[in-house]
């Protein structure tokens, strides 16, 4: 166990290194204990910028959220690199990290290492607790979790607090002489010890059974368990220098809330699957809430004052990763790259997908800003901070990221510190000045479509009218398809009237598929007057076609009325031009008629009708 100078960061070594190392301890009572591996705390200081050594230099190859990548993040650009120790040989995780002055003098010093002392065994977890009345310099208790709570005092080993066992009765192996399968499928859900375990193993063997039985059957059995989850609910103040409770949960799926200084048991829930994750929030003596997430695959919440059985279930889609609660907001990251945010009773409010594995959550609480949001590590080597379900800042750094801890430091109040898988030690000191925005970075609708629109009262005109509808639906209804029924006659009369006249401008012969266009030019009172028609036939050519005008003889004058066309070759365009004279003093306009004509036929092939526009009354002649 590694301490250094100052407020610092408590990390514990659960991974073996290269060359296996055997420790002695005498922590408990002078027995020597063996272990292929040194599980150390470590112990990390703030320091001033301008007093870093040489391994206190920023990182040369990790890249900042100022790239171009990170851009259109509001946050970018929010951290300050304060250390970067690449061969710091820290394996640890989250639970295995936290932050405290352990002398209680605000005297800083840098990095050197303080203090080291051996465990026992391996941690699984540590806490910052404190009881009593304030704490001295002298005196810093910190539990770490093994199958046992070690409490530290003065910098060591100082009360070892056993986890409960369950004792059986003395007739309980005897219980088990005649095992049947019907017998073990009924009770296959009743706890079981470990020498019972054993003894069900040796069911094929009645001598061994017999000489099991000799040898144990006067010793009681006990069950033990180990703890798989801790955390920290305040007692009766908010402060960070309050009294604390533990919170423990066990390999048997128990919750038990210790007492700060007798470590009595004050509350206990049930869990119907072990925990892996615990969130607690409120004060012990006024109303607390603890959600735990648990193998099974789901979430369970319990309230203070309630029964010992959860109050509510969230289930999940797999294994949950990390746990975190924001205000009344539960968020967990599970094993399908997924984070999602659950309220208490277990309503969905978002759900999003992270483009790697997660390895680590992590709470960021920055208390000058009342800024809270959740700091996830991935398997690409990111490290993303969401607000509610909205990227706001991206750090990338040049290993997994495996522990997390964000909390006060030295003399800044924001201060992020990450373990590497490689053992490295990285740590990053947030801008006072830096703001996070939450944008929606995903395409889609903008923001302002989400808004509701300002829809007006309801009038009593509206009412009475809405009224009349209701009483009168199935009239109005016959009423419209009526209507309805008369427009669909006039439309189809019409269709039909000006196919069988040829007005339209396609002719609707399979004989002859001709297309027709008619523009004037001209502002008066002289016009040029051009026809263009287009043989739309695949193949088959057009001959013996004409083309003739119709119009108000009393005020047009037509120089050619009939037009007689060429052979009309498929897909190509004939212009042909007349001049038109408009005879009126007063420059009035009117329609003319375009006809195209053919050979032995009393009706048009086409018709064009051209609007004339208004001639210059100037210079009529």
């Amino acid at each position: 166990m590694r301490f250094c100078n100052g407020a610092a960061t408590v990390t514990s070594f659960p991974w073996e290194p290269a060359i296996p190392i055997n420790i002695a301890s005498s922590a408990a009572g002078g027995d020597v204990c063996a272990e292929p591996f040194p599980p150390f705390l470590f112990v990390c200081v703030f320091w001033r910028r301008e007093k870093m050594s040489a391994r206190t230099h920023p990182v040369s190859r990790q890249r900042s959220p100022d790239d171009q990548e990170n851009s259109g993040i509001s946050g970018a650009g929010a951290w300050l690199d304060a250390h970067y120790d690449p061969v710091a040989s820290l394996y640890t995780f989250s639970s295995c990290m936290a932050l405290e002055d352990l002398n209680r003098d605000g005297d800083h010093k840098g990095p050197s290492l303080s203090f080291e002392t051996p465990l026992l065994d391996l941690p699984h977890g540590g806490q910052r607790l404190l009881h009593g009345q304030p704490l001295t310099p002298e005196l810093q208790p910190l539990p770490w979790q093994q199958a046992r709570c070690l409490r530290l005092q003065e910098l060591r080993p100082y009360f070892n607090l056993p986890y409960p066992t369950f004792s059986k009765s003395l007739s309980f192996p005897i219980l088990h002489i005649p095992v049947s399968v019907t017998l073990r499928e009924g009770n296959k859900e009743v706890p079981l010890s470990v020498r019972s375990l054993k003894y069900l193993q040796l069911e094929d063997d009645a001598e061994l059974q017999a000489s099991f039985l000799a040898t144990f059957r006067h010793i009681p059995l006990r069950r033990k368990s180990v703890i798989t989850a801790m955390a920290i609910l305040k007692k009766s103040h908010t402060e960070d220098d309050a009294v604390s409770c533990l919170v423990v949960a066990s390999e048997n799926g128990d919750i038990y809330v210790l007492d700060p200084e007798a470590f009595t048991v004050l509350k206990q829930f049930l869990l119907p699957s072990p925990a892996v994750f615990l969130s607690v929030t409120g004060l012990h003596d006024v109303d607390y809430h603890i959600s735990a997430a648990c193998r099974d695959n789901c979430i369970y919440t319990f309230k203070s004052g309630a029964s010992t059985t959860p109050r509510y279930k969230i289930p999940l889609a797999s294994q949950p990763c990390g746990l975190q609660r924001i205000n009344k907001d539960v968020v967990v990251g599970c094993m399908d790259d997924s984070l999602a945010s659950y309220s208490v009773k277990g309503r969905r409010q978002w759900s999003l997908r992270l483009p790697a594995s997660l390895t680590c959550m992590e709470l960021l609480h920055h208390r000058p800003r009342s800024f809270k949001a959740v700091v996830v590590a991935l398997q690409n080597r990111e490290v993303r901070i969401y607000k509610d379900k909205f990227l706001v800042n991206c750090i990338t750094v040049d290993d997994v990221v495996v522990g997390l801890k964000f909390g006060p430091f030295g003399r800044e109040d924001g201060v992020l510190l990450m373990v590497t898988q490689g053992g490295a030690l990285l740590v990053k000191i947030l801008k006072r000045s830096v703001s996070f925005e939450a944008k929606d970075l995903t395409p889609g609708p903008p923001a302002a479509q989400l808004d509701k629109l300002n829809i007006p009262k309801r009038t009593r005109v509206y009412v009475e009218q809405m009224a009349r509808e209701k009483a009168n639906a199935s009239t109005m209804h016959s009423v419209f398809q009526q209507d309805l029924s008369r427009l669909r006659l006039q439309i189809t009369q019409a269709y039909a009237k000006a196919v069988t006249s040829r007005l339209t401008p396609l002719t609707a012969s399979p004989d002859c598929s001709l297309k027709i266009a008619a523009q004037v030019q001209g502002l008066g009172p002289i016009f040029r007057l051009t026809v263009t028609v287009q043989n739309t036939s695949p193949s088959k050519p057009v001959t013996n076609c004409y083309i003739t005008f119709r119009c108000d003889e009393g005020l047009y004058r037509i120089t050619r009325k009939f037009i007689q066309m060429p052979l009309l070759v498929p897909t190509v365009s004939y212009n042909f031009d007349t001049m038109v004279q408009c005879t009126d003093d007063m420059g009035r306009a009117e329609e003319i008629s375009v006809y195209v004509v053919q050979n032995h036929t009393s009706t048009p092939l086409i018709t064009a009708v051209l609007n004339m526009p208004v001639s210059e009354t100037i210079i009529v002649t």
